[in-house]
């Protein structure tokens, strides 16, 4: 078992991208690792892959090799390949993908990651998934969770320098001991959104006034949401990746402000953008939405 840190060879497979057609070696090495990586020795949960091999080899090629260019590096800063894995766990959640879930769940333990990591995300996840996301992971991953026990002595490292857990990072300085919410706190969470987002929305004041229990309540599921183990430079990457898939230029936008807040770098923010572009939005006008969500931000961003 690997750690968050490692796992370089973890997508190379030796594929030759200059021909089109697998060969059968080719094939049986992918289809291999499919049933290992992303199944329990077999393709049910990736039941796609042998009729992509087989009717689309070139499309499927080309991803693969545009993965693995995701991932490589640029001036020694990369996010380490668990955090992509923990990308499509939190977005298989909220777009109700269970066998996807399911089988990231499992390549997330292959690289060493503790459960609790995963629980974290899982609870990050439930922000955006609700009860139907929740049904997404319950569906296949319910069981395989239960049995999860962590070896004795696993110490997963590997983050990038200076990520970590950090609790107090979401926290805008409400009293959790009351639902009441106060002028003052109102105050320190539209401080904490500038801060974070770059702009305090427009739903602080409006909610405050218009239910100020109920939005409370809502902050507070908010700022415990990231858990006890995952870094806090995790957390808007999760949300931007999303918001990527989704197209939702204002929440890729103040992801990208709270994962600079954060302490990520740019590159970081890149290969999370392109991940997300890779699985679902690969059209060249989808990558211009991003560009005229964040393209300034990124642009006058100098690491």
């Amino acid at each position: 078992m690997g750690s968050p840190g490692t796992g370089a060879d973890f997508m190379e497979m030796g594929l030759d991208f200059d021909s089109e057609p697998f060969t059968e070696q080719e094939r049986e090495k992918l289809l291999g690792w499919y049933r290992t990586e992303h199944g329990l020795e077999d393709l049910s949960l990736v039941s796609y892959m042998a009729f992509l091999i087989d009717h689309l080899p070139g499309p499927y090629k080309r991803m693969r090799q545009h993965a693995q260019a995701t991932m490589a590096d640029r001036d020694g800063v990369s996010l380490p390949l668990l955090a992509y894995v923990l990308f499509y766990i939190h977005s298989y959640t909220a777009i109700d993908f269970p066998k996807g879930v399911f089988y990231e769940i499992m390549s997330a333990r292959h690289l060493g990651a503790p459960k609790q990591l995963v629980l974290d995300v899982l609870g990050y996840s439930y922000l955006s998934a609700g009860p139907r996301g929740m049904n997404a992971v319950s569906e296949l991953s319910d069981a395989y969770l239960r049995d999860w026990a962590d070896p004795p002595g696993l110490n997963p490292a590997g983050w990038p320098p200076g990520w970590g857990p950090d609790p107090d990072a979401f926290r805008a300085g409400i009293d959790y001991t009351t639902p009441d919410l106060t002028a003052e706190e109102i105050q320190r969470i539209s401080a904490w959104h500038q801060h974070m987002h770059g702009v305090v929305p427009r739903h602080v004041e409006l909610f405050g006034r218009l239910h100020p229990r109920a939005y409370k309540l809502q902050r507070i599921r908010y700022e415990k949401a990231a858990g006890t183990v995952m870094p806090a430079q995790l957390a808007p990457l999760l949300t931007l990746h999303l918001a990527t898939l989704r197209l939702q230029p204002q929440i890729m936008r103040q992801s990208l402000h709270q994962a600079r807040a954060l302490g990520c770098r740019r590159h970081h923010v890149v290969q999370t953008i392109e991940a997300g572009q890779r699985q679902m939005m690969v059209h060249p006008l989808y990558l211009e939405q991003a560009t005229d969500a964040i393209g300034d931000l990124l642009a006058g961003w100098d690491d």
